[in-house]
């Protein structure tokens, strides 16, 4: 849970005990626990601050003492509680300090705060329902000035960041996204640093973007996310989950013919340029495809892809990234796309596991070999597997995910082996439509690197 102020303490306690009428108002039960838990507070003992913050709350519902002194005393209880790890408590208490905030008719910042300390708690106590509820209260609290005020943009990215982890955990992508988009506009009105949760925020976009087939700016957000998580120091997997995402976003960009017209995020994107670097050197440490004595696969043989009886006249397309272990067989084999959904993957899955390679070798001994993605097309009956290859041929019938760069995959293919991009765009268009194929361009050098 976020960090409850001192500030926060001290604004508690002047409404308690100076507020006009309360300071002798309050009865023995409430001021004397009350007066322990400022004791506790300042002793830096949490544990007897949160008894003595309950006995006072516990003792203020008894006594029927007004709704506002009931709210406060809540806010502090239930906070204390969550700092203390009794989380049920916690949730419990905070949406009542919440719903008083709601019966008094506190002011909208006051609500807001209360339902973001809500939100809070019940997230932590796994009660991602109650925790979206609350997140929604707190942003329509906001929402009911002309502008939000400046001490209340830390509630609006708290609660946008919130609501992005908690759907995006569901699998509520486009819901993800639309949050994670706010949360970005929310760190930057309150001045955040870039940092890890930047990160994930525009890893989230980029799944958002994928899912919806905005290929290019898919893969501009999957950079940014890279360049952020490498902020952060996350793990190499992480990264290269990010980057591999990215440079097959910006191979389906290429084949498409997506374009991106505008960056999404200029101001970010230009302060990223020595991260995303930081990031490419972390990951060209970690894969071995970027060293001095290291020799591909080599793709031995490939089974023709089958195209399913059960499609009938249906075109499409499928995206498979996967592994090549020590023995030269296909391992990890993961759908990153698929359209339409439900019959063409299984056809892709089976020609992929079915493949022989060579395995790949680094100073003479055989290594593995991630992270290799291969685009198969079907259209007319018939299944093509772009940039395939005669066994025996020196590549490996797959695109390789070796740019390590700024750039999109399209503009680093060129002046390289680029079987995965030209020369298939077209047909990828037309594949995609289930339209005719047939007038593909033969010589992609001769067609302006198609």
């Amino acid at each position: 849970m976020r960090q409850f102020s001192v500030f926060g303490l001290v604004v508690a306690s002047v409404l308690l005990l100076s507020a006009p009428g309360q300071s002798q108002g309050l009865p023995p039960a409430v001021a004397e626990p009350y007066l322990r838990y400022q004791q506790a507070q300042e002793a830096g003992d949490l544990r007897a601050a949160q008894a003595a913050a309950g006995e006072a709350y516990n003792a203020a519902m008894a006594n029927g003492l007004d709704r506002a002194t009931q709210g406060v005393l809540a806010e502090v209880y239930g906070y204390l509680a969550g700092q203390n790890g009794d989380l049920g408590i916690a949730f419990d208490v905070l949406r009542t300090a919440a719903r008083i905030a709601v019966d008094t008719g506190a002011p909208a910042s006051d609500r807001a705060w209360r339902w973001s300390l809500a939100a809070d708690a019940a997230e932590a106590f796994g009660q991602g329902d109650s925790a979206l509820s609350s997140a929604d209260a707190a942003l329509s609290a906001l929402a009911e000035r002309p502008q939000i005020a400046p001490q209340d943009w830390p509630i609006a990215a708290d609660m946008q960041y919130l609501r992005m982890r908690i759907l995006r955990g569901r699998g509520s992508v486009a819901a993800a996204g639309e949050a994670a988009d706010r949360a970005v506009m929310a760190f930057r009105a309150d001045q955040r640093e870039l940092d890890g949760r930047y990160g994930l925020m525009f890893y989230s976009l980029g799944e958002a973007d994928y899912a919806a087939g905005r290929w290019a700016r898919a893969e501009a957000h999957y950079r940014m996310a890279l360049a952020l998580l490498t902020v952060a120091d996350a793990s190499e997997d992480t990264l290269w989950t990010a980057w591999s995402y990215a440079e097959i976003s910006g191979l389906l960009a290429a084949s498409t013919g997506d374009e991106l017209l505008e960056h999404p995020q200029p101001d970010i994107h230009a302060e990223l340029a020595s991260h995303y670097t930081a990031a490419a050197n972390r990951l060209e440490r970690r894969d071995l495809v970027q060293q001095p004595g290291f020799q591909d696969v080599e793709l031995v043989s490939a089974p023709a892809v089958i195209f399913p009886a059960a499609a009938g006249e249906a075109g499409g397309m499928v995206v498979v990234r996967f592994d090549v272990d020590r023995s030269g067989q296909p391992d990890n084999l993961d759908i990153v796309f698929e359209q339409p959904g439900g019959l063409f993957a299984v056809s892709a899955r089976e020609a992929i596991a079915q493949r022989e390679y060579a395995p790949a070798r680094f100073d003479g001994q055989a290594v593995a070999r991630p992270g290799l993605v291969q685009l198969i097309m079907f259209a007319d009956g018939v299944a093509t597997a772009a940039g395939e290859t005669q066994a025996g041929d020196a590549s490996s019938g797959a695109c390789r995910l070796l740019q390590s760069d700024w750039r999109s995959s399209a503009e680093l293919a060129q002046g390289g082996d680029q079987s995965c991009l030209r020369g298939q765009g077209d047909t990828f268009q037309r594949g995609y439509r289930g339209e005719d194929a047939s007038n593909q361009c033969p010589d992609p050098s001769s067609c302006g690197g198609q």
